[in-house]
């Protein structure tokens, strides 16, 4: 099993003006990985909104910087083929039922995702890839989610959408074990063999990162 690097990012509101903030922080992740390949993986947004999805508009506008790199899009199995361990990046969207249940489905594209040597998560990208994550803001059911962060929860968005009661409040209503709270514009990076031993932070915002021992919740520091 690779020891993946894996950065998960809170996400960034359209509305406050954030997404190219968002977009530099991904910029920065992806120069440092020297990665000659990207898989993206886009579920999350409607599938008539891909060539409109603002990271890969971005991207895509930044060709002669990344002219190294080779794109490929999750949604199309031949480069899911022709991925040979690329930089995974999953990007958010309002559908992250729709995204566990596209990569849950597709067994080369979790293969590829747990085999990663770099993966990049923000907003609901990151929240599927714990334990369990939320259903909806109306719907606060928590189903499981990949597990590839093990027994973990994972709430995005943590400040600005006001979840900081709710991550402890669902971390003593499942069997999670740690919970993640990442504000916009903020995140975490850490091997997967090393978590949640050694972490490190991403930008300014707030986070916060519990552990349940018993019925008590713990603050861990990072």
């Amino acid at each position: 099993m690779i020891n993946s690097r894996i950065y998960l990012i809170g996400g960034a509101e359209r509305t406050l003006g954030q997404l190219k903030d968002l977009y530099d922080i991904i910029d920065t992740i992806i120069l440092q990985s020297n990665t000659k390949q990207i898989l993206h993986v886009p579920f999350a947004k409607p599938l008539q909104d891909y060539q409109n999805t603002g990271w890969y508009k971005w991207f895509i506008n930044r060709k002669e910087k990344y002219s190294y790199i080779d794109f490929l899009n999750a949604r199309l199995n031949a480069d899911l083929l022709n991925a040979e361990y690329p930089l995974i990046f999953i990007n958010g969207g309002s559908d992250h039922i729709g995204l566990y249940n596209s990569i849950n489905s597709n067994t080369l594209l979790k293969k590829t995702i747990l085999n990663a040597k770099y993966l990049v998560a923000e907003c609901s990208g990151s929240s599927v890839l714990g334990a369990f994550y939320r259903m909806s803001d109306n719907n606060p059911k928590l189903v499981k989610g990949l597990n590839i962060i093990k027994d973990t929860i994972i709430e995005p968005h943590y400040i600005t959408r006001n979840r900081v009661g709710l991550l402890r409040k669902e971390l003593l209503e499942s069997d999670a074990r740690i919970g993640i709270g990442l504000d916009n514009l903020t995140g975490i990076e850490f091997s997967k063999f090393e978590f949640p031993i050694k972490i490190s932070r991403i930008g300014h915002g707030k986070i916060d990162i519990f552990k349940k021992l018993n019925d008590k919740i713990l603050r861990l520091n990072i």
